[in-house]
């Protein structure tokens, strides 16, 4: 099973449910007792889930809900020439045709919903790092692997690289001064900004020549105790099923990574 596929299954996982009824999880939950990243990753998931839980609780049925979708539903069966009772006789609740309470059920249903998704895309949880050094170019690469993993939110949505550089530099992160070859005839999709420990990190995303999402990192290179060589930071290596490979500036340190397992990134960094 790879960690996709465990982050798949885990995300849909209720741990009240006994593992014998759901057969499907137990290798996932196995892997996410020997993987420590995965671990983490699983733990801010739950913990969001009993906020999002406890939001969803929150959010209090509007006034007099029943009595408009009834009201509604009165005025739909007029319209549609079936005669509708106004008023119900003590004796007897007020029935409309099953299809007819199902439509309301389910407007209630999707504006509840549509809060909740609201919630979940735009609000996600923040993306935990494993502990370590955060002064390493290795574990900076396997990070940004992890953070291209996750479910995050741009700060700012545009196709426009001066617009995103702006931005950047507005939010105090690390940004190029000019936009890099490789990328700079390739269509945006936005940014966002981001700490990886004490460090502030940039994040530009764009699609390929293959219309595929590719993140850019960007962090300033005197984060680090030490560098790499640049032919080893350039070599495309898979990290948490995803490729990755970068090069310097005298200020920066950039880092691509593909946004799923399809995506090869050996093309750009040639071009950079």
């Amino acid at each position: 099973m790879t960690h996709q596929e465990a982050k798949e299954i885990l995300a849909a996982y209720r741990p009240d449910v006994p593992r014998e009824e759901a057969p499907e999880v137990e290798d996932a939950l196995v892997l996410l007792e020997e993987d420590a990243t995965l671990r983490a990753w699983f733990e801010a998931e739950q913990r969001f889930d009993e906020d999002f839980a406890s939001a969803l609780e929150s959010i209090a049925v509007p006034e007099n809900l029943l009595q408009n979708i009834v009201e509604q539903h009165q005025a739909e069966l007029e319209t549609d020439g079936v005669e509708a009772e106004t008023e119900a006789p003590d004796d007897k609740v007020l029935v409309f045709p099953r299809r007819r309470l199902w439509y309301g059920a389910a407007a209630a249903a999707i504006v509840l919903s549509a809060l909740g998704l609201v919630k979940y895309f735009m609000f996600p949880p923040a993306v935990v790092f494993p502990e370590g050094n955060f002064a390493s170019v290795k574990k900076f690469c396997d990070d940004m692997a992890i953070y291209a993993n996750s479910r995050f939110v741009l700060g700012e949505s545009t196709k426009d690289y001066e617009v995103i550089r702006t931005w950047l530099a507005d939010e105090g992160s690390p940004v190029y001064d000019k936009t890099p070859e490789m990328i700079v005839n390739l269509e945006g999709i936005g940014c966002q900004t981001f700490f990886w420990g004490e460090n502030r990190v940039s994040l530009v995303c764009f699609r390929n020549h293959e219309d595929e999402i590719v993140h850019l990192f960007v962090v300033e290179k005197d984060v680090f105790d030490s560098l790499v060589p640049a032919e080893q930071l350039r070599a495309v290596q898979v990290r948490h099923e995803l490729e990755t490979g970068g090069w310097m500036t005298e200020e920066m340190l950039y880092l691509l990574v593909g946004s799923d397992a399809e995506v090869e990134i050996g093309g750009l960094l040639a071009e950079s």
